[in-house]
């Protein structure tokens, strides 16, 4: 679930209401996959926690996809992706 103030935020900047705010998650979304997800370390529960705090970005997909990945090692740890 994105955070009720950062909806509102979008909408003023980007001035197209729906369409920019949906871009504006689009962003965000990728920006976690690019920046966030690859810095994600510790027990497998973690990835999930990132996927529930995601749950409205329309592209949430890729970060699936990435966690998918790192969580697919046989230990109880995430696995870094090279």
């Amino acid at each position: 679930m994105v955070h009720p103030g950062f909806a509102e935020g979008c909408s003023a900047h980007s001035g197209a209401g729906a369409e920019g705010q949906t871009a504006e998650l689009i962003a965000l979304g990728e920006a976690v996959v690019d920046k966030v997800v690859p810095q994600l370390r510790g027990p497998k529960d973690r990835a999930d926690k990132l996927l529930t705090a995601l749950v409205d970005v329309p592209n949430r997909k890729l970060a699936e996809d990435a966690l998918a990945r790192m969580k697919a090692g046989p230990v109880g740890e995430l696995q870094q992706s090279v």
